[in-house]
């Protein structure tokens, strides 16, 4: 009986996502009502040149209404967004002591949409170039990564990701709440 659940899951999360690939993705919208707030590190690796993905960032719930409305928007950030490092960029050293590349692009949306458990992304940047992503959201593996605080050890979304025309499937990011 449970394989049988499974393969039905599998279905309809598969049903799902090719759906949401299949609607254009314009604006910026989401659903929920739950808190999907964190810095999304990608697992492995991704590097396009002399750019490493660092992050993909989501807001709170009330950043990404605000977003949602037109208000309160700045030139350097978004609720939904992706940030890269300049690996030839200075390095220098924050207040805690870390280290930090000088040139951190962050690509912005030209849309995005967070539709149950999927999300998609769209934006560019002009050092960066177009980026889109379309995956989905593990909500379990989320949850209980938020409530022990910590960062989660496996991807809790995963989906396919281009950056500048280069396409990586099946890339997983773990989810850190910050400090």
């Amino acid at each position: 009986m449970s394989k049988h659940l499974a393969a039905v899951a599998a279905a309809l999360a598969l049903a799902t996502l090719a759906f949401a690939a299949e609607v254009p993705l314009k604006g910026f919208s989401h659903d929920n009502k739950d808190d999907l707030f964190g810095y999304y590190f990608p697992s492995p690796e991704i590097r396009v040149g002399k750019f490493r993905l660092d992050q993909f960032g989501i807001g709170t719930l009330d950043e990404l209404k605000t977003y949602e409305s037109g208000r309160g928007r700045l030139p350097t950030y978004a609720p939904v967004m992706f940030t890269f490092e300049d690996t030839t960029s200075k390095q220098l050293t924050n207040e805690l002591g870390g280290t930090y590349h000088a040139n951190e692009p962050r690509v912005l949306p030209t849309a995005y949409r967070i539709r149950g458990n999927t999300i998609a992304f769209a934006g560019s940047d002009r050092q960066i170039g177009v980026v889109t992503f379309s995956g989905t959201i593990d909500r379990a593996a989320l949850k209980a990564a938020q409530a022990t605080g910590m960062e989660s050890d496996k991807p809790v979304i995963r989906g396919d990701l281009t950056i500048a025309g280069k396409t990586f499937k099946g890339v997983g990011f773990r989810w850190f709440g910050g400090d």
